[in-house]
Parts: C-alpha cells; structure tokens; sequence
C-alpha cells in the first residue's frame, strides 16, 4: 500500500478519486464510504471500502488523487441502489 495519501477528513462527499484499495482503484466518495466496481469469480457489481484513517484494521482504501465531482444523477442512484448507472459512469471513467 502507498504512504502518501489524502487523510479522510479531506475527502468530499459526491466526489470521484483515484484509490488504492483492496477491490478497485477509482471510487465514489459518498457518506463516508467509498463505492467502486468489484470483480469476483467472474461477477462485477458495485462494492463498497472503507477509508483506511476510520479503522487502520478494516480501513481498505487510500484515496491518492481527487478526481471530479459527480453529478447529482449518480449520487442520486447510489441513494437509490441504482448500480446499472453507477458501474456505467465508473466504467465511462476509466
């Protein structure tokens, strides 16, 4: 894992980052979680991670890079459990 990274409290809520997780690399910022596409066994879904400075134990993401804000219609899906958009816009940022 990487030493330098944006502590959480310099996170902003609707933003998109560039991470170093244990599941993904980009993810959305969103009630002080992190959402991002998942892969296993085959299967993509939207996952979410915790920032690592909440528990140094099961904290599993390092936000490296602040990326954009998102738009209200993503934010709005991730409130709504609409992932079909959410993975759509994550895979458009790619």
């Amino acid at each position: 894992m990487i030493k330098e990274y944006l502590k959480f409290n310099d996170c902003i809520n609707g933003y998109l980052y560039e991470v170093d997780g244990r599941n993904f690399k980009l993810a959305i910022f969103y009630n002080n979680k992190f959402y991002g596409i998942r892969y296993k066994f085959g299967h993509h879904f939207i996952d979410t991670e915790m920032h690592y400075d909440m528990d140094p134990k099961y904290g599993t993401v390092k936000p490296i890079k602040e990326l954009n804000s998102i738009p209200y219609k993503i934010l709005k899906s991730i409130k709504d459990n609409d992932f079909d958009t959410v993975e759509e816009y994550l895979n458009e940022k790619k």
